[in-house]
């Protein structure tokens, strides 16, 4: 006979969790077999219901049944506060602080609520909300900014800013400042700028008066002449006739100053508001000095300024050093006095003078270059040579003479070679004349001995002299090494072949191509074909014509007179008919139009070839491998004649 017990739990809603003894069993409804004629504690809950409770004995043999009626707990609601005018605001809950605005409450049970905001220097605001339950509640508060008004009596339209930033003009109106200390500015044009700090406060409106202070005015002419220069405190501004009517009131002083007139300088007391004006005459103060110099090309100054030779030179009364120059003359520096108003005459001849080398100096200043300065004092042609420690000399130049001061500059090298570090002496050769300067010469880890320098000097001579010589012979050297890379495919190349792809097919015509070599060994250029033939895709065709544009590189070289090379080539290519010219294509339609193009795509080659060079112009022959994508391989040979133009 069964003896167990059980105990049927029933929960209105259903699905509640069931627990028992503190052990959960499942969810309702739930049958339990449980210890018989022993008390029990089931509980059930819920989400969103309150947690229910019983004590229950279940006998043997027989099931308990057990009903839960769940009370629904009240929803929880939220409050969502915001400010529309500031930020950082703090907020309060019924007197809590909750943190800073923008922010939502949470978990709010349903109620009033007082919720307060807060910020310094503002008025705090607060209201009474009503949250339900579920809902979301809005707060939302805008703070009392300050207010301000700018007035500026007997001025309209002075700008204002308020903490640097352009706010309008006057009479100024505005309600959106923050309360605090704010630096406020009007200005207009010829009026004194006007700076206050003011106390904005939250809720109130604060009124100020800019009294602007108009700024003095001053007008400076020079009734006998223009073009003065004005001078304010010391400072240039500008020149007559003068105007400014942006000066502060006080004292200034005025100078005028014009070449050949005495300079005024004065004292002048200007008031805001008002305008001052000074209407001068400058005294003149110059004479007249004219120049009869011979030659006719020399050189005047006078005071360290330069003028023209032959003609009436104006200057201030007063003494004045004259000075008269020309390159292979002596200079002639006499004293003058000019007298105001007056016409004087002063006639200058030059003398020839002797050849003499005033200076000779050698400047090492540059990592790279070695420069000799000279100072000559007549024309004349001179040599400067260069020895080593031991007294020989390494190179030498040639100079003409055609001014007092002249340089030259030397690379420290011989025939391209760098000499040997260590001392050097400049010898300058003129006229009778030597003088010499020593010097040092750094050319680093990388420099030749004196001995490797003059036996490089040698072989490269030789190696020019014989050039000049086989360029003189009209015999041609083949496969000599000699001439390896000296000549490289730099040109025009015109071509003529023909080739067949099978017994049926066959083309003939022509390429242009240009070629440069950059570096030894390389080529690259352009080609463009243009030919003629019969090909079996278009068996109808009487002849295809066929166009092609490639872009080449590859390879070269030259052997005296014998240039071999290689070279690829990608490119466009075409097959097309002429009118008359009737072609069907793999389709079966057929073409009979002015022109047709029966095929295009792209086009691959590879041409090795050998030109026999003749000075700048070339023959050759050559074999070209070409696979059109649409037409298949094809083979050709041909002959080329070239020029080399660079």
């Amino acid at each position: 006979m069964d003896e167990r017990a059980y105990i049927e739990v029933q929960t209105t809603p259903s699905g509640a969790a069931v627990y028992l003894d503190g052990r959960y069993e499942g969810t309702s409804p739930l049958r339990m077999e449980v210890r018989p004629d022993v008390s029990h504690n089931i509980e059930v809950s819920k989400p969103g219901y309150k947690n229910e409770k019983k004590n229950v004995t279940a006998y043997a043999k027989s099931v308990t049944n057990v009903s839960f009626y769940m009370s629904e707990l009240p929803k929880k609601g939220e409050i969502k506060v915001s400010v529309t005018n500031a930020s950082g605001c703090s907020v309060y809950l019924d007197g809590s602080y909750k943190g800073k605005a923008p922010l939502t409450i949470k978990d709010l049970s349903p109620g009033n609520y007082r919720v307060r905001i807060s910020k310094s220097n503002f008025q705090d605001e607060q209201k009474t909300v009503t949250v339900r339950a579920g809902e979301v509640t809005k707060a939302e508060f805008s703070l009392k900014m300050g207010e301000l008004r700018v007035h500026a009596p007997g001025v309209i339209d002075a700008s204002v800013y308020v903490d640097g930033r352009y706010k309008g003009t006057t009479p100024y109106f505005g309600s959106d400042l923050e309360p605090g200390y704010h630096e406020v500015k009007v200005t207009k044009p010829h009026y004194k700028d006007w700076t206050r700090s003011v106390s904005i406060r939250s809720g109130y409106v604060q009124n100020i008066t800019a009294d602007l202070e108009k700024l003095a005015e001053l007008y400076v002419r020079v009734l006998n002449t223009s073009g003065v220069t004005v001078y304010l405190n010391g400072r240039n501004v500008g020149s007559t006739p003068y105007h400014c009517e942006d000066l502060e009131g006080g004292y200034y002083n005025v100078k005028l100053v014009k070449k050949h007139y005495k300079t005024e300088e004065m004292s002048v007391y200007l008031s805001g508001g008002f305008s001052k004006d000074l209407n001068l005459e400058m005294t003149k103060i110059s004479g007249y000095l004219n120049m009869n110099v011979s030659p006719s090309d020399a050189t005047v100054t006078v005071d360290g300024e330069s003028y023209k030779a032959n003609s009436t030179l104006e200057l201030d009364e007063g003494m004045h050093q004259v000075k008269v120059s020309r390159f292979g003359y002596d200079d002639i520096v006499e004293s003058v006095e000019i007298i105001r108003d007056r016409y004087q005459s002063m006639d200058v001849s030059l003398s020839p003078s002797n050849f003499e080398i005033s200076s000779f100096q050698v400047d090492t200043s540059s990592s790279s270059l070695v420069r000799f300065k000279w100072s000559v004092t007549s024309p004349g042609s001179g040599v400067i040579s260069v020895r080593d420690s031991l007294g020989a000399e390494i190179a030498s130049w040639n100079v003409e003479f055609d001014s007092w001061n002249q340089f030259m500059e030397w690379d420290k090298k011989i025939c391209g070679v760098p000499v040997e570090s260590g001392s050097y002496t400049a010898v300058l050769s003129a006229g009778g004349f030597e003088r010499t300067c020593a010097f040092m010469v750094n050319n680093g880890s990388s420099s030749y001995s004196r001995q490797q320098s003059l036996d490089s000097a040698r072989e490269r001579v030789d190696a020019s002299m014989e050039k000049s010589l086989s360029s003189q012979s009209s015999e041609l050297v083949f496969f000599s090494t000699d001439t390896l890379f000296a000549s490289e495919r730099n040109g025009l190349f015109f071509s003529l072949d023909c080739g067949v792809k099978s017994s049926e097919d066959y083309e003939f015509g022509g390429e242009m191509t240009l070629c440069w070599s950059p570096f030894p060994f390389t080529i690259f250029g352009a080609e463009l074909a243009f030919k003629s033939g019969k090909n079996s895709t278009y068996p109808t065709a009487e002849t295809c014509d066929y166009a092609s544009a490639y872009v080449i590189a590859g390879l070269t070289c030259t052997f005296g007179a014998i240039r071999p090379y290689v070279y690829v080539g990608a490119g466009y290519c075409g097959y097309f008919s002429m009118s008359n010219k009737v072609s069907t294509a793999p389709d079966g339609s057929s073409s009979s139009d002015s022109f047709s193009v029966l095929a295009n795509g792209l086009s691959l080659e590879i041409v090795p070839g050998i030109d026999f060079v003749f000075d700048k112009w070339s023959i050759g022959a050559f074999y070209r491998a070409r696979n059109d994508m649409e037409t298949g391989n094809y083979g050709s040979f041909g002959v080329s004649v070239g020029i080399d133009l660079w």
